[in-house]
């Protein structure tokens, strides 16, 4: 639009990107730690990770 109105085409700014920040949460994880131990807690954690990591490969995320 605005090179269509003024005929100048803005210059793009490399210094700048576009990012997105993803927070997860287990919900009632103290509870579910309390109920799985540590042994089970660690693996549900580990599969929580393993899936955010492959959905970040997916889409060329980054921790």
């Amino acid at each position: 639009v605005q090179q269509f109105l003024t005929g100048t085409k803005e210059v793009p700014d490399h210094d700048r990107i576009l990012s997105t920040v993803l927070f997860t949460d287990i919900v009632g994880a103290t509870q579910l730690a309390e109920r799985l131990g540590d042994r089970g807690w660690r693996e549900l954690l580990d599969r929580h990770h393993a899936l955010v990591r492959q959905e970040l490969k997916r889409f060329r995320g980054r921790e």
